[in-house]
């Protein structure tokens, strides 16, 4: 569905992490070569699996005590504040779009900025993670740190709500902008308000809200690709 979906978006999809048993250095190997691209690439990198919370010991910006992480194929963790260190490597052109459809994720990344999509403003978050960079890094999480990412029916295959979710809002957004552009880019044009506000409305749960967040301060129309 991910893969379908990135190849109508204009990107060229490489599997990065699969059901396969993978070592953590070699995921970590593969993201640090995805984020090494030229400067000014254009970057969108998904994860769909296990998340966790785990003691954050002396971090004094988690509010919880707690640092998510992804649960990889070795059962190893990468934590949000290694994730972080990985991708603020990115150069300052480059724009980097991550989702992360797994528990725990709302902060899965340690952005400094989340947005309040009801007040139409983002809310500072971590200071320490704020990056001088030319281009935003956003991320689309599948639920807030303290929540659970569930899946959903669809296509007779069991996938992750946020998944079908994005899914869906992105291929509606495709179809509006080829229409728009008559049959030129298909890179969806939405904002990161609107992609927030779309993806929590079609998976319409409470136990799992979606969360929005970046690494610099920008119009919350802003587009997210």
């Amino acid at each position: 569905m991910m893969r379908k979906l990135a190849i109508n978006m204009g990107y060229k999809p490489r599997v990065l992490l699969d059901n396969r048993r993978r070592s953590r250095a070699r995921i970590i190997r593969e993201i640090r070569a995805l984020i090494r691209k030229p400067n000014g690439s254009q970057l969108f990198l998904t994860y769909s699996g296990h998340g966790a919370s785990v003691a954050a010991g002396a971090d004094k910006y988690e509010k919880d005590r707690k640092n998510e992480a992804l649960v990889l194929p070795d059962f190893s963790l990468l934590q949000d504040g290694q994730f972080f260190n990985l991708i603020r490597q990115l150069p300052s052109r480059s724009r980097l779009t991550i989702v992360l459809d797994c528990c725990h994720s709302g902060t899965g990344c340690d952005f400094p900025l989340v947005l309040q999509a009801s007040r139409n403003q983002w809310a500072l978050d971590r200071p320490d993670t704020v990056l001088n960079r030319k281009r935003p890094i956003v991320m689309l999480a599948g639920c807030r740190d303290a929540q659970y990412s569930y899946e959903r029916a669809t296509q007779n295959k069991v996938r992750g709500a946020l998944t079908v979710a994005f899914y869906h809002t992105m291929t509606r957004a495709i179809h509006r902008n080829r229409r728009r552009r008559r049959g030129r880019r298909n890179i969806a044009q939405i904002g990161c308000r609107g992609l927030l506000n779309q993806v929590k409305k079609r998976i319409n749960d409470r136990h799992q809200i979606p969360v929005v967040s970046c690494t610099k301060r920008i119009p919350v129309n802003f587009s997210a690709f």
